[in-house]
Parts: structure tokens; sequence; C-alpha cells
């Protein structure tokens, strides 16, 4: 019995009732009448065929066929992006979802989004959001739907991953043998910073570094370095973030970054200096960490946002480099703060014209082996993360962060391979790797 390699399926759960019509290039294909298959990672059910429907419907989901030679059949992948409950049905960057679930539809996959609340008593369905694929602004079906082979973790915040709800989804998806969950938790600096500090293959690139909530370490790299940064540990796009300088006169400047804004602050001493501090903490974790003289571009500093992501074979690979330039008078490079995007090629030509390829290589080279050695320490499946590089006028380069669950890319070539990434490995961790392709 061979079988279409392609198609859609359809679901009537009440009733377990599954059907499977073929895509039309495979709809002069014989088919038997009913086959058995292996719906989702646990699910052996009945599916019956039907040779053509005359109009898709939202429920109609893009799968592949996989037919071994023992006939053991199975219908997949089901991808499921994982958020957390909240306004408007859920939250998390809907138009990422969406850019996510129409890229699983050109590659033959069905991808949905789901919460805590999406899983229930039964092991082989959940309660999950499908996106309507005629309707020209982003409309969410709430639908039943097997429980998928991979599970895409994009809880929104450490707020949110942290909640008992969330922790207990995540804790019994760790724990499902048939089920992937790739990125599992938000990193932290702290900890990423020790474990590379501790590494003598990298421990090179990381600025000096101290977890910073006693006076006497701001005495100690105050003295050190002429500027400092602190930085709260679990917070992202520059928020809470402090410049520390000192001038040759022994004065201080502290510039704080907020949501909205930066403040700054003139001091004579370090304990004035000490309590200003407190007063901007609130009482979160910080690490401070060594200033680096980073190399400019048209005259503003500038460092590096690479992204890492596995293929369809499990490897690293680099999906894109792209450049952040500070804005004007900014104290950091992120774009919701002020800053810019640049062409990377443009950038390290101008900063090294004698070996800007070489530069570029090893922005890659270095991505790619912290990033092995970060998935190596954590013990558990990472499929991305996007990671911050600064290169000194001299050419050696720095370690400032790695974020689990990357914020989207604005360059267009960047982003377009990103999304075939997350489907590619998602394809790779479910063992649907045969190109199927999503059109009729």
């Amino acid at each position: 019995m061979k079988l279409p390699e392609a198609g859609w399926i359809a679901i009537r759960p009440k009733n377990n009732l599954v059907s499977f019509t073929p895509y039309r290039r495979f709809q002069q294909q014989s088919q038997p009448r009913s086959f058995q298959a292996e719906l989702g990672p646990s699910l052996v059910t009945q599916v019956y065929t039907t040779p053509s429907i005359s109009k898709i419907s939202p429920y109609h989901l893009p799968v592949r066929i996989q037919q071994t030679k023992s006939n053991h059949i199975r219908i997949g992948p089901l991808i499921g992006i994982l958020t957390s409950d909240g306004h408007r049905l859920f939250r998390g960057n809907h138009k990422n979802f969406v850019d996510i679930i129409q890229m699983g539809r050109k590659m033959g996959v069905t991808v949905f989004v789901m919460t805590p609340s999406s899983f229930g008593k039964d092991p082989h369905f959940v309660q999950g959001f499908l996106l309507h694929p005629q309707s020209t602004k982003p409309r969410w079906i709430k639908a039943s739907l097997p429980f998928p082979h991979v599970i895409y973790n994009r809880i929104p915040d450490r707020m949110a991953e942290n909640r008992e709800e969330e922790q207990s989804v995540l804790n019994k998806l760790k724990h499902l043998p048939h089920v992937h969950l790739f990125n599992p938790e938000f990193f932290n600096k702290w900890y990423l910073y020790r474990l590379l500090h501790a590494n003598e293959e990298w421990r090179f690139m990381v600025p000096t570094t101290k977890p910073f909530d006693q006076f006497h370490t701001l005495v100690t790299m105050t003295k050190q370095y002429p500027v400092l940064y602190a930085k709260p540990i679990h917070e992202k796009a520059g928020i809470g973030l402090m410049k520390i300088s000192t001038d040759k006169h022994g004065q201080f400047q502290l510039i704080y970054q907020d949501h909205h804004e930066q403040r700054k602050h003139k001091v004579n001493n370090l304990e004035h200096l000490w309590n200003v501090i407190e007063q901007k903490r609130k009482g979160r974790e910080y690490v401070l960490q060594q200033g680096i003289s980073l190399i400019k571009y048209q005259h503003r500093p500038c460092d590096f946002r690479i992204l890492i992501q596995k293929d369809q074979k499990g490897i690293w690979q680099v999906t894109g480099v792209g450049v952040r330039v500070a804005g004007k008078n900014a104290i950091s490079t992120h774009v919701p703060r002020g800053g810019s995007i640049a062409n990377v090629h443009q950038v390290l030509k101008a900063a090294f014209p004698e070996n800007h390829d070489y530069i570029y290589q090893r922005l890659g080279q270095n991505a790619i082996g912290i990033a092995q050695s970060i998935e190596k320490s954590y013990q558990t499946s990472l499929g991305e993360m996007s990671m911050d590089i600064g290169i000194e006028p001299n050419g050696r380069m720095w370690f400032f962060e790695a974020n689990s669950k990357p914020m989207k890319f604005d360059e267009p070539a960047i982003r377009s391979l990103s999304l075939q990434r997350i489907i590619q490995y998602s394809l790779f961790l479910s063992g649907f790797t045969k190109k199927a392709g999503g059109k009729q």
C-alpha cells in the first residue's frame, strides 16, 4: 500500500473521525479507502481518505505522510507554539506567530498556538489556536488538535515563565518521551558569564563581570575600569541598564535607561553613587560589567547580533548577522532604545578594510562555539539563540549576552531564513525530514 506523501487532514475529536485528502498532484494516485496511522506522538487512529475537496477550510491541516518499510504510518509533524494565557486569547508576539504558521503552511506543516490552559485530561488532544488561512487580518480559531510532536517555547517573559501554571506544563513536557520541547527556559546572564569564564576556550571573550549587590563591588570595579555597565539579570532590550563613568577628576556619572528615557546623575563620591544605584535597582538582581571600547560606525558605537539556529540535520548554523548602532547619546545599541540597523559587511569594511572577511568568519565561528558550550552546560535541547558580540578597534571580540528566545530580526533575508529553520529543526526533531512541500 503506497500512500500519497502529503495533503490535509480534518479531525472531529468527538467521534475520533480523521479524514485525509491528498494534495492535487497526488490525487491521480490510487488510495486505500482507509488506513491506520499514528497521529501526533501517541494517538493511533483509523484515517479515512477523501479523493478531493472543493474548498479548504480552516480546519484542514497540512501534513506529511511517513510510511516505513514495515508499513508503520505516521502523520505530521504537528508543531505547537507555547505561550501564556492572557490578553486577546493569548500573550506573546502575535505577528511572529502568524509568520511562523504561514511559513509552516508553505512547507506543508501544521503549526498552532497553545497555552498552559490548552492541556486537559485527554493525553492525545490539546485545545489550541489555528490561524484562519483566508482572513485578511489575523483571525484565531480555537480547535481541538492532536498533541504536537514538537513544542517551540515562546512564553513571553521570565515572570510568566516562573508562574506555577507555566512551570507545571514545562515540567510535564520535559518528561514526555515522544514530545520534543526546545528552548525550555530563558537564560540567566550571570550563569552564562560564569559558564564561559570557566571555559578556557571562551574566557578571553568575557568582560570582567561580578554580581552587583554589594558596595565593595562598586569600589573595586571603579578603580579598575573608567566605564562600567550595570545590567539587570532578568530584563531585556536594555531596560534598567546603567552606565557608570569615572572622569579624570574622580567624579562619577550614572546614566539610567528605562522603558521611555534616560536619566543622568552626577555625584562626587561612591557612597552617593551607591545610594542612587540602590534606588534604581528596586530590588532587582544585577551584574556589574567592565565597559568595552567598541568600534564605531558613522561615529557611533555598534555591536553585532548573531542569530544561530539548528538546521534540518540538527546542526548549529549562523542564520544571519545584524549590526545595531547606538542612537544619539544612547548607552546601548538596542533598537527600541533609539538604536538603528546597519549592514554588517559595510560596517566591517569601514572598520577593518584589510581583513573584514576574516572578522566576519570569526564572528560566526565564535557564536557557534559559544552556543555549543551553552547547550552542553544546560544539558537540554536548544534550537536557536541570538548572541550579542562587541568588537574593539584592534579586532578583539567580546561576548555580551545570549538570548534563548530571540526577538525577530528586521533584516528581511535573515527573517525569512530564521522562519524556515524553525520549521526545518522541528522536522528534524519529529523525524519528518523528507521534503513533501506545502503546495497543492
